[in-house]
């Protein structure tokens, strides 16, 4: 057990990203329960984000599943195993997290009360990014969300849905047009209730009847908008509008009608009926007889305008009391009085006209009984009904008559209207006999023409047809006609009994030729044919008049009947024939029939119900002949069935063609939009493929729309390659400006005769830095070169810094060799003069200075070997040398000195005898070697 725990954790610990992989997926539920705190250690911090998204897969802990929402690149793994855990039971306390809430909206069984409670919590940005965040098909089905419906989520919906997502943006804008259009409708219902009630509190100038009715009309259509304003309001609040209340209104309203009530008794006892008083002449006007006249005229005009008979009556009746009265005590002036007197006249007569227009009885007309045309389903009695009851109303309305200077009653109206049009119908309906008679006329004409040219069948035919013609008319119109007809038949009749004695010869030789074709028949076809060419010769002939003459009939009959048997069963086989064309059409439309019934044309195969459509027709036309009367009905379920398959086709072909013409308006609108030029060309490519996965369309309205898409491409397209080129230009610029410097720089560096110094290197580089940007694929070559020609300058350099330090050293070593020589004459007794040919050297030539010790001199080139890691003759004094240095913390200073340290060492140390000669060999050649690194 220890051991098994002790390898999962140095697993899970592991270096490889493959090995935590593995150990994460290796791991038990109960594993993954013992090692929560490492798997959430590698779900927060771990550079392998494979192996971040696999831990967070296997944790539990709230807090830290929690922590991980907060973390953009392992959100959405972290919602995963929230609802995941959530589905088992688990993790209930993130259930009301907000931005958990927006992940279960997607799929949630409940998503009505889900989205109220994101309202609640985050407000609509919350519900929009959850709405906008789910897939397109459980988007469509979120929009039905009643909690959408309110006016902030719908304007932030609106705002963050464009160029995202059509779909939402035009549900949104739909959705604010009905809102604005309803908040439009309640503020004109609000006008319109107010300047009603407004109408109302104004005090009645006339107690009439009409005016009774006319605020009763008001006040139900205030009712009706308060009705309505209600409902609007409700529907707008709960969208989140802020509108005007209606309890003003309505306050304004009841109070109107309490004031207008009459007063109502203390307790619940029913009112008493009153007897109306007495009517007493009202007191004459104040205003004298010139006042009378004036509203006699202005009666006068109201007789012109108004057609409340009753109103007008008590209006009179009041004026003339008043007038009475006041002339009983003073005479009128005579243009008073005329007015008086020319208004009653007026009145008197449109209260006669009245009067009589009260006792009319109205006849009973139908115009719609009248025909429209003549035969024998045009009863001729109808119309000549109306006509009657037509003169009788005309007669009425004379009597009646009313005056043309006051207004029409309502039912005189009706009256006249009906007058009016049944004289139109009876009119149209007279024109038609007048119309029959004329070719009655012309066709008596005919018929004596053809009596006289000896042409009796046509003759009889044509007699009878006037004759049936004759009786569809009115009898007091076809009197002439009618003994002419007479005429025309009664010699009719005698010539036919002339005609009897000159067919006889003929129908014998008729009957002989018809039974010579039954003993010899002919071929089917042109057996039936001849029958049928001897059958009319022989109608041709005329009606039978004697019995010899029935006697051939019947022979004849006989005759042609024999004949006719060869052709029976050509014609059975052809019936047949047509009869299994029959049962193939009918075939055919109840496989049509079943298909459309059986097919669920929402995801229909478009391509297929085309080729069914058009194979149908063509199998239809292969199944020829059929009976005429028995394929007529066929036929037309045929047709219908092909009708409704084709609509369905048509119905397809207007949703494809819908969604292309939206594929060329969107293509459009982004050929024109400002987006840049990479998201244009991406999104033109995603609306090639939208293109390609709609069905089928009619081919040229297809065409006309793929010219106007391809167009919009182009557009782009040509945009993006324009762009390209000159891109490609700038990167052409760029490249040879690169590989100008480039070569510029190596020319410099193969240039023996020009010495490098560092500052031309950094000059390059900063030069190759500042040059334009080139593709990655370009400028990773160019920056290799770049590096490889740093590096040679830099060896370059390092070689000349190299040469430049042997030669100062060799410089130094002979100045040594020369100080040395000072300082041997020196100490020798002699009087030198000195001047350091080198600052190291001005401690040098001291006088009265000892020699330095041979010890030191030795120390110091074996300092110099072991920084050049060079073997020392003197082993045991160099180990101690080294040891010495440990000890005293200067061992790595010692082996990391440098040339030019070391070098200032040794040209310090002085006096020097002729003894450090060959120990000064060896320390320079041990600098040599150190510089040569």
């Amino acid at each position: 057990m220890i051991t098994r725990l002790f390898r999962s954790r140095h697993r899970l610990d592991s270096s490889d990203p493959a090995g935590r992989r593995a150990a994460i997926e290796a791991l038990s539920d109960d594993d993954a329960q013992t090692h929560q705190t490492t798997l959430i250690r590698l779900a927060g911090t771990d550079p392998e984000m494979t192996v971040r998204h696999m831990a967070i897969a296997r944790i539990d802990d709230e807090a830290a599943l929690s922590a991980l929402l907060d973390d953009p690149a392992m959100a959405n793994a972290a919602l995963a195993r929230i609802l995941e855990l959530l589905n088992l039971g688990r993790c209930k306390d993130l259930a009301e997290e907000p931005r958990v809430l927006a992940a279960r909206l997607e799929t949630a069984g409940d998503p009505e009360s889900l989205g109220e409670r994101l309202l609640a919590l985050g407000g609509s940005s919350l519900l929009v990014d959850a709405l906008l965040g789910s897939d397109r098909a459980a988007r469509t089905r979120l929009l039905d969300l009643s909690c959408l419906q309110r006016l902030d989520v719908l304007q932030e919906l609106e705002r963050r849905s464009r160029d995202r997502d059509k779909a939402s943006n035009r549900f949104a804008r739909q959705q604010l047009e009905s809102i604005r259009q309803r908040s439009a409708e309640v503020q004109r219902l609000v006008d319109a209730v107010d300047e009603r009630i407004a109408a109302l509190e104004k005090p009645a100038m006339d107690p009439s009847e009409t005016e009774r009715v006319r605020r009763s009309v008001l006040k139900e259509r205030i009712e009706a908008d308060l009705a309505a304003l209600d409902d609007l309001t409700s529907q707008l609040a709960a969208a989140g509008t802020r509108l005007p209340s209606s309890n003003p209104l309505r306050s304004r309203l009841e109070a109107l009608e309490r004031s207008s009530a009459p007063g109502r008794s203390a307790g619940p006892a029913a009112p008493v009926e009153e007897a109306p008083p007495e009517k007493t002449p009202e007191p004459a006007a104040p205003g004298g007889f010139d006042d009378l006249a004036e509203r006699f005229e202005q009666l006068a005009v109201q007789l012109t305008t108004s057609s409340d008979f009753e109103a007008l009556a008590s209006e009179r009746q009041r004026l003339t009391d008043q007038w009475l009265i006041r002339a009983d005590t003073t005479p009128p002036p005579d243009a008073a009085h005329a007015v008086f007197e020319r208004v009653s006249h007026r009145f008197q007569e449109l209260a006669r006209s009245n009067e009589r227009l009260l006792k009319a009885e109205f006849p009973s007309i139908e115009p719609e009984s009248i025909p429209d045309s003549l035969g024998d389903d045009a009863p001729v009695g109808a119309a000549i009904r109306a006509e009657r009851r037509l003169n009788d109303l005309a007669r009425l309305l004379e009597r009646i008559a009313w005056p043309d200077w006051a207004p029409m009653p309502e039912t005189l109206t009706a009256q006249q209207k009906l007058l009016t049009v049944t004289r139109q119908k009876l009119d149209a309906w007279q024109a038609l006999v007048d119309e029959a008679l004329e070719a009655l006329a012309e066709k008596l004409n005919t018929l004596d023409a053809q009596i006289e040219a000896g042409e009796l069948k046509r003759a009889r035919a044509a007699a009878g047809d006037i004759r049936r013609q004759l009786q569809a008319l009115p009898e007091r119109s076809t009197t002439a006609l009618g003994q002419q007809l007479a005429r025309a038949s009664a010699r009719l009749a005698e010539l036919g009994d002339w005609q009897t004695f000159a067919t006889a010869p003929k129908r014998e030789a008729l009957v002989t030729a018809m039974r010579e074709l039954a003993d010899t028949p002919l071929p089917a076809p042109e057996q039936a044919e001849r029958i049928r060419v001897l059958r009319r010769d022989w109608n041709e002939l005329g009606s039978i008049g004697r019995s010899g003459d029935h006697k051939l009939a019947d022979a004849f009959n006989e005759a042609a009947e024999r004949a006719f048997e060869p052709c029976r069963s050509h014609f059975e086989a052809q019936a047949e024939i047509r009869a299994g064309n029959l049962a193939a059409r009918e075939s055919i439309c109840e496989s049509l029939s079943e298909y459309l019934k059986a097919t669920d044309w929402s995801t229909a195969d478009i391509k297929a119900a085309e080729r069914i459509l058009r194979t149908a027709r063509e199998e239809w036309r292969a199944r020829h002949p059929v009976d005429r009367k028995a394929g007529r009905a066929v036929e037309a379920r045929f047709e219908a069935l092909q009708a409704e398959l084709h609509q369905h086709i048509r119905d397809e072909w207007d949703r494809n063609l819908a969604a292309k013409r939206q594929i060329v308006s969107d293509a459009s609108a982004l050929a024109e939009s400002d987006r840049p030029l990479p998201e244009k060309v991406e999104a033109v490519k995603r609306l090639q493929q939208q293109w390609k996965t709609i069905g089928a369309t009619p081919r040229k309205p297809d065409q006309t729309l793929w010219r106007e898409f391809r167009a919009a491409c182009d557009v782009i397209f040509e945009r993006r390659d324009t762009a390209r080129q000159q891109e490609d230009a700038e990167i052409q610029a760029a490249r040879a400006l690169t590989e100008q410097l480039l070569s510029d720089f190596r020319r410099t560096l193969d240039d023996a005769s020009t010495e490098l110094d560092a500052s031309s290197v950094r000059s390059f580089q900063q030069q190759f830095n500042e040059l334009p940007e080139l593709p990655q694929r370009l400028s990773r070559a160019f920056e290799r070169e770049r590096d490889e020609l740093v590096r040679s300058a830099q060896q370059t350099l390092a070689g000349q810094r190299a040469a430049q330090a042997l030669a100062r050293l060799r410089g130094l070593k002979e100045q040594d060799e020369a100080v040395s020589a000072l300082e041997q004459r020196q100490l020798a007794g002699e009087s030198v003069e000195f001047t350091p040919p080198d600052p190291l050297f001005s401690g040098r030539c001291a006088a009265g200075a000892d020699p330095v010790s041979k010890d030191d001199l030795l120390r110091a080139v074996i300092e110099a070997e072991i920084a050049a890691e060079l073997e020392s003759e003197e082993t045991e004094i160099r180990m101690s040398i080294q040891v010495e240095l440990m000890n005293a913390g200067r061992g790595r200073e010692a082996l990391d000195a440098g040339p030019e340290t070391l070098t200032r060492r040794w040209c310090e140390l002085g006096p020097k005898d002729a003894s450090a000669g060959p120990l000064r060999e060896r320390f320079f050649r041990a600098i040599g070697t150190l510089l040569e690194r």
